[in-house]
């Protein structure tokens, strides 16, 4: 008995804290913010990881299939906008796409309310500012 407790307590101790904070789900996909990836990016900004599952597997353009899409974005907490600047694709474990953008190419996106990324911007400065 006082072994299984000491292995009880030795397995706890071990368990991260956890990292994954789920800002939205809807039936049919859950969206999460890696808490320890949220960093300052310049005086109004900050960088995150998101990702987001599917309970049902989508098609990417030309017919690859993903059930979690993982992003890092860098996300204004003033004007409340959002860059991608990097998206990945997984089926499972295994890595279906990547895509990086170019500074070139990136495009702030303006909050949509009520939106998936509505709710990424709004818990991540949040959590930044919960620290």
């Amino acid at each position: 008995m006082i072994i299984l407790i000491l292995v009880s307590l030795a397995a706890a101790a071990q368990t991260p804290e956890p990292r994954w904070v789920e800002v939205r789900r809807t039936p049919d996909s859950a969206i999460h913010v890696d808490s320890a990836t949220i960093r300052a990016a310049g005086k109004d900004a900050l960088e995150a990881w998101t990702r987001k599952t599917y309970q049902t597997p989508r098609h990417y353009r030309d017919a690859d299939t993903y059930d979690a899409v993982v992003s890092h974005l860098r996300i204004n907490c003033v004007t409340l906008r959002l860059l991608h600047l990097e998206t990945t694709y997984y089926l499972g474990t295994t890595l279906v796409r990547r895509s990086r953008s170019s500074a070139a190419s990136r495009r702030w996106s303006p909050r949509v309310p009520g939106s998936d990324w509505d709710a990424v911007i709004t818990a991540t400065c949040r959590m930044s500012r919960d620290d």
